[in-house]
């Protein structure tokens, strides 16, 4: 009787044993799961375990940033069998544009999609993705994406400021177009600016200032009637500006800094997708090398459907017999010489806060000259 009673309770151990070690699908918001300790990136998990990634992005579903982000979301969740989830929001429904980067900071969303001025607004360093270029740029706009996932893969001091100031990393960047000169009076030279009311923003907004013109910000439901009705005579912008704002209607001449109609520009900003570090330490090896994959599909989709709104600007505005002037070469040079001031007063913020932004700018014209 003994005996018989001892091999019931064993079994009875057993069987509370399997169904402790079995389980459901268990959900984990990322944002809220700790990295495991001495992780070297990226945690153990079961493979049932759903991760949660709350993304917020202040504009809307509809353009090209926006779709790619759906893009982006669609693969990830494919690859990795349900165990990523996204629950994404736009046009600023969950966090503004001006709290997007202090959100990311505090862990209250995972990850964003960024533009130029929210990445200045928490870096000094990574503003090297925004300065104003010198010298021709490699004619083919990926290559200049390319550049800047490099730039970031191999000096580690851009991702260290970044989790230093905002506890996010770069997932990946992408590229908008060159910025050139696009509006109702011809700019044949820097001169040209003087008296020039012209639409721009950051560092383009300085040189425009700095020499005889009136930099204006417009939000960008304005841009059609402030170049309409006078408020603007110019706009720094790339081509999809013109086209998907129909600024082809008004705008009669173009000013380009480069060889191609379609490359080239005074800057070429980087955006870029964003994680939280903590939400990135909880996820596991392989779902990390999913998220980077899916949000290249991402970086992958603007470009594509940007490269199409360039092409119809360009169509339209040739169809139209507009004005393309091309600054290359010696031309170029003065307005090289005269973004030096605001090049050398960057150097020395960054100097201030303990990076060589001189450095890392010149290295980035070596990949550019490299890439030509």
């Amino acid at each position: 009787m003994r005996k018989k009673v001892l091999l019931i309770l064993l079994a009875v151990v057993v069987t509370l044993s399997i169904s402790a070690c079995g389980g459901s699908s268990t959900t984990s918001s990322a944002g809220n799961t700790p990295a495991q300790s001495g992780s070297s990136g990226g945690t153990e998990a079961a493979d049932d375990t759903v991760y949660t990634i709350v993304l917020s992005y202040y504009a809307s579903e509809s353009i090209p940033p926006g779709l790619a982000v759906q893009e982006a979301i669609k693969y990830a969740e494919e690859k990795s069998n349900g165990r990523l989830q996204f629950e994404a929001y736009f046009s600023g429904t969950y966090v503004s544009k001006d709290d997007t980067m202090a959100s990311l900071k505090t862990g209250v969303i995972d990850m964003s999609p960024c533009e130029a001025t929210q990445i200045a607004s928490v870096s000094v360093l990574n503003q090297v993705f925004n300065a104003l270029i010198q010298a021709d740029m490699p004619a083919d706009r990926k290559a200049v994406q390319e550049i800047y996932v490099k730039m970031i893969e191999e000096i580690p001091e851009l991702q260290e400021e970044m989790l230093k100031n905002a506890n996010s990393i770069w997932l990946y960047p992408f590229v908008l177009g060159g910025y050139n000169l696009h509006g109702t009076k011809s700019v044949n030279s820097i001169a040209d600016i003087k008296g020039l009311k012209i639409e721009a923003h950051g560092l383009l907004g300085q040189l425009t200032n700095q020499n005889g013109g009136t930099a204006v910000e417009l939000d960008s439901g304005d841009y059609y009637n402030g170049m309409k009705l006078g408020t603007v005579d110019s706009q720094f912008s790339h081509w999809a500006i013109v086209n998907n704002y129909q600024l082809f209607e008004i705008q009669k001449t173009h000013t380009v800094f480069g060889s191609e109609a379609l490359s080239g520009g005074l800057s070429m900003p980087a955006m870029g997708y964003f994680i939280n570090n903590d939400t990135w330490n909880s996820l596991p090896e392989d779902l990390q090398g999913i998220m980077k994959d899916a949000f290249k599909v991402g970086a992958d989709y603007v470009y594509n459907a940007d490269a199409e709104s360039y092409a119809a600007a360009l169509e339209k505005c040739e169809a139209a017999g507009q004005e393309i002037i091309y600054i290359t070469g010696d031309d170029r040079k003065p307005w090289a010489d005269a973004m030096q001031p605001i090049l050398d007063d960057w150097f020395k913020q960054c100097d201030a806060a303990g990076y060589d932004g001189k450095a890392v700018y010149e290295q980035m014209l070596k990949y550019f000259d490299d890439a030509a």
